[in-house]
Order: C-alpha cells, then structure tokens, then sequence
C-alpha cells in the first residue's frame, strides 16, 4: 500500500491508496478533490503501482510541477520529491524521511545594463534617494568631516495664472465627460467590448478547466448580434467544452471499472484460479469477464482480460448451460460477500429452474428457500447495524452505506421498502443531507444509484428533490 501525502491551506491529509489510477481536480468527476480555484475539474491522473506515483496530466490544463517544472507528459514522482498543482503539493510518504521542501524560487532577474531605462515607480525611487543620503552622510560622519549645504534663495515660478487653470480644466472636464458618454453609448448599442470579453473570460476559464465558469461566460451572448468571428469562437469554446466533459467522464467510468476489476477479476483469480481450478470457479470468471468487456469496452486494461480470456477461454463454453455446481458456486459468492446481493442470488436460481431438464433441481429449490430464511435474519441485521451507526458512532455515512445498498440487492419488496423509508427519514436529521449522498452515489457508484432510484419511495423522494 502506498501512503500518499496531501498538503493545502496549510492543513495535510494522507490516504493508503492501492494500486490503481487516481483522478485529482475540483470537479465532482475527480476522485481527489482539491480547493484551489487554479485546479481544473479533472486536472490530472494519478498512477499507483507498488511504491511508484507517476503523474499523467489532462491536455489543456496548466500543467503541475515537480521541482519547479512544468510536467506535461506522464512522469514518475520519485519518493522525497513533491508534485505542484495550485495551491496544493503531492507526493509519496517515506517512512522517517522529511516531507519534501518546496521548489527554490526563480533566480532573480538580472540587472539592467547601464544606460536601459527600467519602470518604477515614484515611492520606489524616492526610497532609494533616501537611502543614498543616509549613506552619504554615515559615509561623511566616518571620515570626519562635514558637507556643506548652501541654501539658495528659492526661485519662484509664477507658471500659467489662475483664471487661466481653472478654465483649462473646466473645459477638459466637459470635453471629457462628452467623449465617455459617446464611448458609453458606441458600447451599448454594438455591446463589442461586453462580447469580446466575455469570449475572452470563456476561453481562460477553459483553459484552466473551469467549465461551468465558461459556460457562464457565454450564456449571455445571442448568436444573432454575433459576428462571424465572434460566432466561430464561441461555437469552438462549446465544443471544446462538450469534448472534454466527454473525456472527463471516460476517465470516472474507467476509474471505477478498475476498482471492479481489482476485486471481481484480478482478486478473484488470485485467490481461486492457481494451479488446476474447478470447472465453476473458471466458468463465473468468464462471465465476469465478458461482464468487465460490456461495462467498459474501451478500459486500458482490456488487453489483460484478452489475456486472460486465452488463458481459461478453452476450458469452459459459455454457450452451454450451467450444471448444479456451477449454479452452487455463483450464487455463493452474491451472498458470501457484505453487503449480500440476495436479489441477484435469486434471480441466478429462477434462471437456472427454468431451464428444461435443469439437473438437482430439487437441491437447487432447497437453496432458495436456504436463503429466504438467511435474507431475513440478515435483514434485521443490517436495520439494527445502520441503527448502530447512527445513535452510538454519529456515522451516517456508513448507516446511509447499509441502508442503500439493502434497497438494492434484498429482492424483497417490503423488506426494500423498510429500509428505504429508514433511509428517507434520514433526511430529517439536521446532520444528513441525503440529496448529497445519493449524488455522491451517482458519481462513484452508478449502477447502484440506478437501482435505489428504482424503489417507488426513494424515487419519490428523488423528484421531490430535482434528482429524476
């Protein structure tokens, strides 16, 4: 497991992170959520593998920093060294080693040949005078000796008469006023200036990822009062927008294809496919893999599952209908597993029942009706469990976490309908707000929301809510 630091705001957070790929940003498409307003929605990726963190930042994005450079394509961040991003510094904790120091600062720029005219400004200027009379006369203090300071008679300049001043600027402040309210009015009718800006504040938000911001930027033009070239901007900002919204969400459903490949591919034949496996066990692998394959056709790691498919692919034919192990060993694993998928444990042994000449029918009857009995006790489990959580630990992400997930997978309707009010009732809590867990659901867990939707009294709660 790696260990990997967090710093921003002057506060440090650390996470034990496996291998996998982490995206960082502002957005709700980011696993890592950072605050600095610098930080696009989806700003980069974050590889993990063992004890090694490379770097992938997204195209477009101001590219972060190690060691004071711009880092703009995928680079490893060795342990001891920092990654920047905003406000924000990222890196891999060695255990008894410093955290890494920040980058020196740019070298200073060089002084201006003699004779360059250089900007500065008045106060500035009158600082350094003053400081080279303080050194003059320290200087002359020193060696003992006095300058003199002849006072001359001050001249006096009696310049341009009053009347003649004051009618000067009376007639300046007229032509004045003149010119700003013809350049007030130019802008109110063509509205030029208004447009370009805010083209220009759009394509800047872009840049940086921001695309609400830029969206916003734009909502006010009408297409109409645009000009051609005016138009064309606009038209390449919004598609820029939609294509990397696009590429945003590939990214989350990638994200959480590899968790479930973690678990229900790479874990699986780690732990049941070495050596001779058993018929069954290679049979569920194939079909989670042809599962893995619909979910998520274009994941960067599907040539590992045609690897796998070569591997076990001869062994089994899908084709074919499954035997009373077969069946034994899948729905084994729905209900081995917290939270217990019951539901798709029955689902699995309808199907098998309603195959013709379906072999031990009888023992497959027998292990419903084992689980019916099983669903229920674990029913009132989980109630008590998300009571628990509730009014002895203060944890009503993980009372919220227990009573979701029994409104999905249960495959009882007043059993899903229970909980499901339990969960609602939730809402009243002044510690919950249930509209953001349930989004938050939406983001990393989809195929979950969908199914807690589904529940008529979840779902009414839902449009209630704006969230249908």
């Amino acid at each position: 497991m790696v260990r990997l630091v967090v710093e921003e705001g002057g506060k440090r957070r650390a996470f034990q992170l496996g291998a996998g790929i982490l995206t960082v940003g502002s957005g709700s498409a980011a696993k890592l959520k950072l605050a600095s307003i610098d930080v696009a929605e989806v700003h980069l990726e974050l590889v993990i593998e063992d004890d090694r963190l490379e770097v992938r930042p997204r195209p477009g994005v101001m590219p972060p920093t190690l060691d004071g450079v711009p880092v703009t394509t995928a680079t490893e961040v060795p342990p001891g060294r920092a990654l920047e991003l905003g406000g924000a510094r990222l890196w891999i904790e060695v255990e008894g080693a410093a955290p890494p120091s920040r980058a020196p600062p740019p070298a200073p720029a060089a002084r201006p040949a003699p004779g360059r005219q250089t900007l500065r400004s008045k106060s500035d200027q009158a600082q350094e005078q003053a400081i080279r009379r303080e050194r003059a006369i320290e200087k002359a203090g020193k060696t003992g000796s006095r300058s003199k300071v002849q006072r001359s008679r001050p001249r006096i300049d009696r310049g341009i008469p009053g009347w003649m001043l004051g009618g000067g600027i009376a007639l300046v402040a007229v032509i004045g006023f003149f010119l700003l309210k013809a350049g007030v009015d130019k802008s109110a009718e063509g509205g030029a200036g208004t447009v370009r800006g805010s083209i220009e504040a759009a394509e800047v938000q872009l840049g940086v990822g921001n695309f609400d911001r830029a969206e916003e930027k734009l909502a006010g033009l009408v297409p109409a009062k645009l000009s051609a070239g005016e138009r064309a901007r606009v038209d390449a900002i919004r598609s820029e927008i939609e294509s990397r919204r696009s590429t945003a969400l590939l990214a989350v459903e990638h994200n959480i294809g590899t968790k479930w490949m973690e678990v229900y591919l790479k874990g699986y034949e780690r732990k049941y496919l070495e050596g001779a496996p058993a018929k069954a066990k290679v049979r569920l692998f194939l079909k989670r893999l042809t599962e893995f394959q619909r979910r998520w056709p274009d994941h960067p790691e599907m040539e590992w599952v045609h690897r796998q498919r070569r591997r076990f692919g001869s062994s089994v034919d899908l084709s074919m209908p499954p035997d009373y192990e077969d069946l034994y060993w899948e729905v084994s694993r729905m209900v081995a597993i917290m939270p217990r998928r019951y539901s798709e444990a029955f689902a699995t042994i309808d199907a098998y029942l309603a195959l013709e000449g379906a072999d031990r029918a009888d023992e497959a009857r027998a292990l419903r009706e084992q689980y019916v009995a099983e669903r229920a006790e674990y029913h009132i489990d989980r109630l008590q469990q998300a009571r628990h959580e509730v009014e002895q630990k203060k944890n009503y992400n993980k009372s919220i976490w227990w009573l979701v997930n029994s409104v999905a997978w249960l495959g009882d309707e007043a059993m899903e309908n229970e909980a499901a009010q339990i969960l609602v009732d939730l809402d009243k809590t002044p510690q919950v707000n249930l509209v953001d867990h349930l989004l938050g659901y939406q983001d990393k867990l989809p195929e979950l929301y969908a199914k807690v939707l589904r529940n008529p009294i979840v779902g009414e709660f839902a449009r209630k809510h704006d969230l249908l």
